[in-house]
């Protein structure tokens, strides 16, 4: 079953408008920086019955919490590794607030990774910050959530993305 729209979350972190005529059960996903499944957007990827889903993320303490919490999909692979070096073809990328998180340059290397290796789709979520805004990492113990850039939506749409923006909560 696809993620159920009726639950209780902010409209501009539904994932579903963003999936919309795949057939999760024949497709494998791969979630880059999956990290615990803890947001209103990530949870959600743990909602649909993918054929494969593989999470991927740096901070392992982040992936133990993962394992925990229940995925309707058919296989769940969890695997600690650095976002920027995965390997592999996959129907669908999905990844949520990561981007900001590496230097522009690498940024943009991992993006052209990530072109090459989605056969379907890819979805990605990052904030979208004035250049001078420094954030605060809430997480010292895990310095992978430092912020390194920030990015304009039109900067992907140059790449060929398709852009929807949303401000506030």
């Amino acid at each position: 079953m696809p993620f159920d729209k009726t639950k209780d979350i902010h409209l501009h972190f539904d994932l579903h408008p963003h999936l919309e005529g795949l057939e999760y059960e024949k497709l494998t996903a791969l979630d880059l920086g999956c990290g615990a499944y803890n947001s209103v957007v990530a949870a959600q990827v743990l909602d649909y019955p993918w054929k494969k889903l593989t999470g991927l993320d740096g901070y392992q303490p982040d992936l133990d919490s993962a394992a925990e919490k229940p995925c309707v999909a058919k296989e769940l692979v969890l695997k600690k590794g650095d976002v920027r070096k995965f390997t592999g073809k996959y129907d669908v990328i999905l990844s949520f607030d990561v981007l900001e998180h590496m230097v522009k340059e690498e940024g943009i290397k991992w993006l052209e990774r990530i072109e090459k290796a989605a056969k379907k789709r890819i979805v990605l979520f990052f904030p979208v910050e004035p250049e001078d805004f420094h954030r605060d990492n809430d997480w010292p113990e895990n310095p992978l959530q430092d912020h390194l850039s920030h990015w304009k939506g039109h900067e992907l749409k140059s790449r060929g993305y398709e852009i929807a923006e949303f401000f506030g909560c």
